[in-house]
């Protein structure tokens, strides 16, 4: 994954799907809710996104925006943890 410079490679091995997108907007210095009122979305709303609990495209589609990353790497890193 790209922009992972100052995290752990080892660290970031062990992170859920989820954390792993959260670690990459934390180093961009960005928190959850500073991530939805960017793209005026409610933190619950991304929350439930990252957990898979419902699918949200526009947030997965800003997601992906935000972090340089293909909407598929996402999907899967999304999806992924409900497979597990």
């Amino acid at each position: 994954m790209p922009r992972i410079n100052e995290i752990d490679q080892r660290v970031l091995a062990t992170l859920t799907g989820r954390d792993r997108l959260k670690a990459l907007l934390s180093e961009k210095g960005m928190t959850l809710t500073a991530f939805a009122a960017k793209h005026n979305a409610w933190v619950e709303n991304v929350s439930r996104c990252l957990s898979g609990e419902r699918q949200y495209p526009e947030i997965r589609e800003a997601l992906a925006s935000e972090l340089e990353l293909d909407r598929t790497t996402v999907d899967e890193l999304i999806d992924g943890d409900r497979a597990a």
